[in-house]
């Protein structure tokens, strides 16, 4: 009888987390434990031109498939950040984004996947983006190539990482990769 009682209040935190807690008040690791148990579509489908002047709580109803924590920062990216697991972006594998808000606006997006998606998500950009060539400033000896959509850019490192299991895509507004 003990071990049905203690059953029950789990589930019932459980469901109170899931359902009361908002986007802010969420842990890391429960958004993490969620996204690893939960049964529902993970995959991530942005309209680089269309979504990137969403505000905060339009993109949270629009992926509200995901499960989200949210939290203010301070960073050049933005004033707010959220972020969580995904199974794909844009229907190639990827393991979670981010996105950064500036007065309630999306400013930028980072998609993170494992290195051996990395011609994948190449081959997804030269495809689908306008191919500029390589940022001003490479940061840390590492350079990166740059598309332009209508109303951003996209920046990925230039070579395929060696001695790392993930990297990222970079997605923000047109003014400057930074």
């Amino acid at each position: 009888m003990k071990k049905i009682v203690v059953l029950l209040i789990l589930c019932v935190g459980l469901i109170y987390t899931w359902n009361g807690v908002t986007p802010d008040k969420r842990p890391d690791w429960f958004v993490k434990f969620v996204q690893t148990v939960k049964f529902t579509n993970k995959s991530l489908a942005i309209d680089i031109d269309e979504d990137i002047n969403a505000s905060e709580n339009m993109l949270l109803e629009k992926f509200d498939h995901l499960y989200f924590a949210c939290r203010t920062v301070a960073s050049s990216l933005g004033d707010r950040q959220c972020w969580s697991y995904i199974s794909h972006f844009n229907e190639i594998p990827a393991n979670s984004f981010d996105m950064y808000f500036k007065n309630d606006r999306l400013n930028s997006v980072g998609v993170y996947f494992d290195t051996q998606n990395y011609d994948e998500f190449r081959s997804y950009l030269n495809k689908n983006f306008s191919y500029v060539g390589f940022a001003p400033n490479p940061t840390k000896n590492n350079k990166i190539v740059v598309w332009f959509s209508k109303s951003s850019q996209i920046g990925l490192l230039s070579e395929k990482p060696i001695n790392k299991e993930t990297t990222h895509i970079f997605i923000k507004k047109h003014d400057r990769l930074e």
